[in-house]
């Protein structure tokens, strides 16, 4: 399938944006264990609404030198 849809441009089946939204639910609901508390989240902005704390749970820090931009 890899090779026909980098010949056609079409999407494959499994694409990496369906992926990330089908994973994201989870990842929500792991951040509001780890925090103990009801957490509302904006898909828009992908952020925690007014919780810069678990905001700071959606990434994680690299060891040196490694980082992300």
């Amino acid at each position: 399938e890899f090779i026909e849809n980098c010949k056609s441009r079409k999407k494959p089946f499994a694409d990496v944006e369906t992926g990330l939204k089908s994973t994201i639910p989870t990842l929500i609901a792991n951040i509001a264990l780890k925090t103990g508390r009801k957490l509302h989240w904006d898909a828009v902005k992908e952020r925690f609404v007014n919780d810069p704390e678990a905001d700071n749970l959606l990434r994680r820090d690299y060891r040196k030198p490694w980082k992300l931009s």
